[in-house]
């Protein structure tokens, strides 16, 4: 960890790897706006990090904390973890608050990662990176083809490339782009932490190292982070099933 970083002017992309699934959205909005958004839509209830230090166990059950949300000081981007494959809540959520929205995953099982740019409930870029699992894929629709004896795997396998603007495989890696926004090139997309760390700090925003973000009872593991380096730590807790 380096202690020389100052977290007002840290930009990019800072993770080296991911241990679970996870999904992690930034809000370019104010920790109270984005709060009072998500309570209102999950019906949850909100604990502030001051609250969550008083050890009121009952509140703070980790099974019962959904969502903890945060807004580093001098960052224009809210954060706030989240479940994956979430894509239809948080695009309801993109547009209720009308700021931009990135919403990003990654899944365990499949060691899949992406991002998607949100505006007004619109994803205008989107970018997926993962082990290449067309072998497998073919396997299936082979089974198919025996079961109906139709064969889907050239339409599907054209759908999927219509979808994005690069769809390539290299070193048993698929990389996927897509966007209104910019024109890339292929090379750009295969470098992933590159190409992450250009996206996040062209949008000017942080992700951050794991050790930088708050955990269920809105505290730092880090031994350089200050409570004053964040606008704010709120927790979401005893949220009903967002559709």
């Amino acid at each position: 960890m380096n202690n020389a970083l100052d977290v007002s002017e840290a930009r990019g992309f800072a993770i080296d790897e991911f241990f679970n699934t996870i999904g992690v959205v930034f809000v370019r909005a104010g920790i109270e706006a984005v709060t009072q958004l998500l309570k209102q839509m999950t019906g949850g209830h909100v604990v502030s990090a001051d609250q969550a230090g008083s050890g009121d166990s009952e509140l703070l059950d980790e099974t019962n904390v959904h969502a903890v949300i945060f807004q580093f000081r001098e960052h224009n981007w809210t954060l706030f973890t989240y479940d994956v494959c979430k894509d239809h809540f948080i695009k309801q959520f993109a547009e209720k608050i009308n700021a931009p929205c990135i919403y990003f995953e990654y899944e365990d099982a499949s060691v899949w990662s992406s991002y998607k740019l949100i505006h007004k409930g619109n994803v205008v870029e989107e970018y997926r990176f993962g082990p290449d699992y067309s072998d497998d894929i073919d396997g299936f629709f082979e089974e198919v083809k025996e079961d109906v004896g139709e064969d889907l795997t050239g339409m599907m396998k054209q759908s999927e490339k219509q979808h994005w603007d690069i769809d390539i495989v290299e070193d048993g890696e698929q990389f996927q782009f897509r966007s209104v926004l910019q024109t890339v090139g292929d090379f750009e997309i295969i470098d992933m932490h590159a190409f992450l760390d250009k996206f996040f700090k062209y949008q000017d925003a942080w992700f951050p190292d794991w050790d930088y973000f708050p955990d269920p009872n809105g505290r730092s593991n880090s031994p350089y982070i200050k409570p004053d380096d964040f606008i704010g730590v709120n927790i979401l807790t005893a949220i009903p099933e967002a559709h």
